[in-house]
């Protein structure tokens, strides 16, 4: 009779994603097999840190791997995580951060400010506009910001948000004085 393995972790344990921190997700996923799989991305890259039984596999984005960093993804992408062990597959997904836009700000009046930005690459479900105590969601690449007060300097950030719709890239931010 062949001894049962013990393992430090549970084997119940279920795929369990944490909060994403600001500046990059980390998520830590508990698997059904042994260990913890620790998962941080960036705009490109989804860097994987994990202990697996030896009946286990793991994919990414249709990428098989093994300990260490998978590059070439699409930023502000969402990708499917498959674990299987021993046919028995888990599936989350992870999300990499859009890139960062390149922000210009034209048209400027006594009220307004005319914003526009570039596309980044890669994947954006929308764009978080930012000023003063005001935020505005929006699709297109340009936002005209109106009722400003006159000779008023004004913080404007503009932000990339992915796929997942709550994934931000790094925010763009620019800083102006309307006219007098």
């Amino acid at each position: 009779m062949k001894p049962l393995l013990r393992f430090s972790f549970p084997l119940w344990t279920l795929l369990v994603f944490c909060a994403f921190l600001k500046s990059s997700q980390a998520q830590n996923i508990s698997n059904c097999a042994t260990g913890t799989l620790n998962i941080t991305t960036t705009t490109t890259t989804a860097d994987l840190t994990f202990q697996l039984d030896p009946n286990c596999s793991l994919t990414v984005g249709g990428n098989m791997s093994e300990k260490g960093l998978i590059t070439g993804l699409t930023p502000g992408a969402v990708y499917q995580i498959v674990l299987n062990c021993l046919g028995s597959c888990n599936m989350s997904n992870i999300t990499t951060k859009p890139e960062t836009v390149s922000l210009t700000v034209t048209d400027i009046t006594t009220s307004s400010m005319f914003v526009s930005w570039t596309k980044p690459v890669g994947n954006s479900f929308f764009y978080k506009v930012q000023w003063t105590n005001f935020s505005v969601n929006v699709s297109e690449t340009f936002y005209n910001i109106i009722n400003l007060t006159a000779g008023v300097q004004y913080e404007i950030n503009v932000t990339a948000v992915a796929g997942d719709g709550s994934t931000e890239g790094q925010s763009a931010t620019v800083t102006k004085y309307t006219s007098k």
